[in-house]
């Protein structure tokens, strides 16, 4: 294995630049099917037959069966932006053709209005309805939610901001790009530092952004093969990212001795 593993990297190192074609065509290739395939995840939910937690939860299923807190719930909040007040006909007719268009979907049990849950401000320029699913709240899987996104352009078309919140998963990568812009920054300080060369410090972040794409692509698709549940990908990218970032520091020490030999 290690006189292969030798043997490639002294191939990549004699053909440096179409390793870098090479790999530049596989992710390019990798990220258009998968963008082109789209997602299809399975929610987060985690059954463990057998087990003594699943047997509580089945028992207090049994016990509170009255409660359907459990059940995915999305909440559909309109903002007027237009100068009429939501209750005018306009807007109702807006908000009316976005409703029945959510109502006839896959797993949607019911749709409660505004007018129905007098969720209305006082002003009458903010309101929300309520799409009920017939799924647990982590069951409710990313194409479901997706249908119910892509109808929000009829509202919004008419100058109604509109918004979606509950207790589903809205994204199957819901990173904080704000934390992970700082930790880009500060690994990029630290490799600096360690490499003393902004130009080297900065190949194992754009390795680590080129693997952790790739890879991200590859599990987006597999989703429409396999149930994947879509905690999947944000653990994948944080050991993703942390295998890329980590692999140069701890090679560094043994690198710079055979350097200097």
């Amino acid at each position: 294995m290690g006189k292969a593993l030798g043997r490639l990297g002294g191939w990549i190192f004699s053909h440096a630049k179409s390793t870098i074609t090479i790999v530049l065509a596989i992710t390019a290739l990798v990220i258009g099917v998968a963008i082109h395939q789209g997602a299809d995840f399975a929610g987060a939910s985690l059954n463990l037959p057998n087990s003594q937690s699943q047997k509580a939860m089945s028992v207090m299923n049994k016990e509170f069966s009255q409660t359907d807190s459990s059940k995915g719930t999305i909440k559909i909040v309109f903002h007027s932006e237009n100068g009429q007040d939501l209750t005018s006909t306009d807007n109702q007719n807006k908000i009316q053709e976005l409703l029945n268009q959510v109502q006839g979907q896959e797993h949607v049990t019911s749709v409660v209005t505004p007018e129905t849950a007098y969720s209305y401000s006082a002003d009458k320029k903010t309101a929300y309805a309520s799409v009920n699913y017939d799924q647990k709240s982590e069951d409710v899987s990313a194409t479901e939610i997706n249908r119910v996104k892509k109808q929000l352009a009829i509202t919004r078309d008419a100058k109604i901001q509109t918004e979606l919140s509950g207790n589903v998963t809205f994204s199957t990568v819901e990173q904080s790009e704000t934390t992970e812009g700082v930790g880009i920054i500060v690994a990029y300080v630290v490799l600096a530092i360690t490499f003393a060369s902004l130009l080297v410090a900065g190949l194992p972040i754009l390795s680590a952004v080129l693997g952790l794409a790739v890879s991200m692509m590859i599990v987006m698709l597999l989703t429409n093969v396999m149930s994947i549940p879509s905690t999947s990908s944000a653990a994948r990218m944080l050991i993703k990212w942390t295998d890329f970032m980590h692999r140069p520091l701890y090679n560094y020490p043994k690198t710079k001795k055979e350097i200097s030999t």
